[in-house]
């Protein structure tokens, strides 16, 4: 459920959360998984989203301790005095504008009911009864990303997407990264050449990197990881 990827899992130890008592289902996954990006993240919406007409994307989770790309729950970031949201919220994740919530609206006697809430197109949508309800309505998704959505394309369902190593999809997301964060799409394609088995994933990150060698080296060779990529070509 939880991807094994560069930033991800971020394992976890319980801590105490003041303002409502956390689902037990929750605290369960996070002490059993660790916190990070999802390996499905497609949930059915009974309305339109900013990401599809009748679907939306929560690419991870977050925990108590923090991580790349996830804060933790306990950040004071996600507050009301910061977010603005009311005070029955509680949010696990936050994509932009986007954030995914625990919310308490109706006490703490039952188990809080999940929010996707767009805080830019004003909008606010329950998608799950519970966490556990959250969890199992998830599915598998293979988003249409093109190199033209580079400038506005989430950095965690880029690399949410790259996490999934589909050697159909992978060449050109590997595009975006390098042309969007260079340093980030080293030290990722250090990762893969260090940890993915499958040679056709392999071989996708070395024709990429090949590439920034020959054309693009003045640019990514200051950076530490790019003599790193190439120990472990050597």
């Amino acid at each position: 459920m939880i991807q094994q990827q560069l930033f991800s899992p971020i394992p976890q130890t319980k801590e105490h959360f003041s303002r409502f008592p956390l689902p037990q289902s929750y605290v369960d996954f996070l002490l059993e998984n660790g916190a990070g990006f999802f390996t499905n993240t497609k949930i059915s919406t009974v309305e339109p989203t900013r990401f599809g007409l009748d679907y939306a994307l929560c690419n991870g989770l977050s925990g108590y301790s923090e991580g790349p790309y996830f804060l933790s729950i306990l950040d004071a970031a996600w507050s009301p005095e910061v977010t603005g949201l009311p005070e029955y919220f509680v949010v696990f994740f936050q994509d932009g504008p986007v954030y995914y919530a625990f919310d308490y609206q109706n006490g703490v006697e039952q188990e809080p009911s999940i929010r996707l809430i767009d805080v830019e197109m004003d909008q606010w949508l329950e998608v799950a009864n519970s966490f556990d309800d959250f969890l199992s309505q998830l599915e598998v998704t293979t988003e249409d990303i093109t190199y033209d959505m580079k400038d506005w394309i989430s950095i965690h369902t880029l690399l949410q997407q790259i996490g999934q190593e589909n050697s159909d999809t992978l060449e050109g997301l590997l595009e975006i990264l390098q042309d969007t964060h260079p340093q980030l799409f080293l030290q990722q394609t250090a990762y893969a050449l260090e940890h993915t088995e499958s040679e056709a994933i392999r071989s996708l990150y070395k024709e990429r990197f090949a590439f920034i060698e020959d054309f693009l080296s003045a640019e990514f060779s200051h950076y530490p990881e790019y003599a790193h990529c190439k120990v472990l070509l050597s």
